[in-house]
């Protein structure tokens, strides 16, 4: 969900620019569930622990972190389009995109831990 989450963002920016604010609002409720999905699974993260996501090898690190903190942000920026400068979109948005590939090698054992 972190790579669709991140993908939605990155998306809405780019169709955002083409569409009519009527076939915008025909996205909303897609982008809301997505906000509330990566809401609920970056706080989930959190709960388990803040700081031990900081604990063990760098891509690790990096992969759990984007799984929490850029979860909780990703939602934001979905839940409040307006409000989030669309730079800070496209940072979040590519960070829990690339967070997510790397979790998913990681669960698939593409890549080992270092």
């Amino acid at each position: 969900m972190l790579i669709v989450g991140g993908l939605v963002v990155l998306a809405y920016i780019i169709v955002a620019k083409r569409l009519t604010p009527q076939q915008i609002e025909s996205i909303v409720p897609v982008q809301g569930f997505s906000a509330i999905v990566l809401a609920v699974i970056g706080v989930s993260w959190l709960i388990r622990g803040p700081f031990r996501v900081f604990h063990g090898p760098a891509l690790v690190a990096f992969a759990l972190v984007g799984v929490s903190y850029g979860a909780v942000a990703g939602g934001a920026c979905l839940a409040f389009p307006k409000q989030a400068p669309k730079p800070v979109q496209v940072i979040v948005g590519s960070f829990c995109l690339v967070a997510g590939v790397l979790l998913l090698l990681f669960q698939l054992r593409v890549i080992k831990p270092m």
